[in-house]
């Protein structure tokens, strides 16, 4: 018997039912790396705290220049950000219906993760420089 939408949903163990008697399971590696990757700026701005300067540049204008100043608090903002974007895709993905899309999903958000750490990776790099 073929399942509807109304079927689809995910159950308590972390199992996402298509509705359709497939069930997808996220691979632990890739749940691993998710949350890593929600997590490691976080843990990157605890670890260099000490060495930040109270005024860091906050900003730069298409000429490379710093045309604006903050205070090492802005640090923050980028990890806070991603790790609410994490939890609240985390939801959206177990939402999804069918193998394939739910695995793409993560996919393109451990993708995007891996961007928002690369982007607060040089920023710390560029304010202890």
């Amino acid at each position: 018997m073929i399942g509807t939408e109304k079927d689809a949903g995910i159950r308590d163990d972390g199992v996402v039912s298509t509705g359709m008697n497939e069930k997808f399971r996220v691979p632990l590696p890739l749940g691993v790396l998710y949350w890593a990757l929600a997590v490691v700026q976080l843990v990157a701005v605890c670890v260099v705290w000490h060495l930040v300067p109270d005024s860091i540049p906050a900003h730069w204008n298409a000429a490379g220049e710093i045309d604006r100043w903050g205070g090492r608090w802005e640090l923050l903002i980028m990890p806070i950000f991603t790790v609410a974007f994490a939890v609240g895709m985390s939801f959206v993905v177990r939402r999804c219906t069918g193998r394939h899309v739910a695995m793409g999903s993560l996919l393109a958000l451990c993708a995007s993760l891996l961007c928002f750490a690369a982007i607060e990776a040089w920023w710390i790099v560029s304010v202890l420089a």
